[in-house]
């Protein structure tokens, strides 16, 4: 299950927020839009907000509950339980929106609402607003928006338009085998810290620990292939610095005729190789991020993966002439 990186949502609530004016709702997605720009640092002209419609938002923001043992041991009770549960989600869903938002790397879904006013009054939440007009509906002040980022994330959640993805001309063909490629001597023996943020995490339950010690094995593996050795102290001597995401995780799909799919989060940078006080030598393109696999099992199309990204990445560092250039003046020291 891919999974978005959950980000708190900036408060920007200014004096003039119950000023007069326009009696103008605030466009939910705009709202969402600000938000996000504000919390990644992002000009608002490289941000994009789309309407997730598909997507119910108590499925995003709502964890799921189980009945306590007695409740679920009566019949009648479990009943009543099941009953609330379900008021509870669909007065969520009736108040939210859910937002797929992208832009300078990340990808981060919303739910999204018009507020209300003690909330808007009292800065209670992550809240972006218009000063220059209030408009009201009951207690909800409709020039404001109020977005919570999701905290349970759909496979679909980070992945884009997924009919599209499937449909569009650049879908690599997952090779079946992907055998490496041969690195030149000189590349090797370099001492290599690994850095960068993780991308997606296999479930809900995945802790960061998990996915941190997942990532720091995925490197261990890439190191060894490229003839490199991983260094994890701070404090200990290094040839390079690799800054990259680590994805834990891919979403598989099967289309309609019967195809498996792997599908990379939209969110997934490249690789940048730098020395060891940050000077970029060279920045390596992410694989595709759409792939058709060359069979049917999930498992099989896994590690047809797996072996296809390994040998792309040391392709390319094989093949990187400004990589070469630098170690022809940088040999690895012994």
């Amino acid at each position: 299950m891919a999974k978005t990186r959950v980000v708190a949502v900036a408060c920007v609530v200014t004096a003039g927020c119950f000023g007069g004016g326009m009696f103008t709702a605030m466009d939910l997605r705009a709202g969402a839009q600000q938000i996000y720009s504000q919390d990644n640092t992002c000009p608002i002209d490289r941000t994009v907000v789309r309407a997730r419609p598909d997507i119910a938002p108590h499925t995003l923001v709502a964890q799921t509950a189980q009945p306590p043992s007695d409740v679920a041991a009566d019949p009648g009770r479990l009943q009543m339980w099941q009953t609330q549960q379900a008021q509870q989600q669909g007065a969520l869903d009736s108040a939210y929106q859910s937002f797929e938002a992208t832009g300078c790397g990340n990808d981060t879904m919303y739910v999204c609402t018009h507020p209300s006013r003690a909330d808007v009054a009292t800065q209670n939440g992550r809240i972006v607003s218009n000063p220059s007009y209030t408009m009201r509906s009951g207690d909800t002040v409709m020039s404001a928006v109020a977005c919570v980022a999701a905290q349970n994330l759909p496979a679909s959640a980070g992945m884009g338009d997924i009919a599209a993805r499937l449909n569009a001309p650049d879908v690599l063909a997952l090779p079946a085998t992907s055998p490496l490629p041969a690195i030149p001597p000189a590349l090797r023996g370099y001492k290599v810290v690994f850095t960068g943020q993780t991308v997606g995490a296999d479930s809900a339950l995945e802790s960061a620990a998990q996915s941190n010690a997942a990532c720091n094995a995925s490197a261990t593996t890439l190191a060894s292939a490229l003839g490199w050795t991983p260094v994890f102290d701070a404090s200990a001597p290094r040839d390079l610095i690799v800054q990259s995401d680590c994805t834990a995780s891919a979403d598989f799909t099967t289309a309609t005729n019967g195809m498996l799919y792997v599908l990379l989060p939209v969110a997934a940078q490249g690789m940048t190789l730098a020395t060891p006080d940050g000077h970029v030598i060279d920045t390596i393109p992410p694989p595709a991020k759409t792939m058709r696999c060359p069979t049917t099992d999930q498992g099989q199309c896994g590690e047809a993966l797996t072996e296809y990204v390994r040998a792309y990445v040391v392709g390319a560092v094989a093949g990187s002439q400004k990589l070469a250039a630098f170690a022809a003046q940088h040999p690895a020291q012994p």
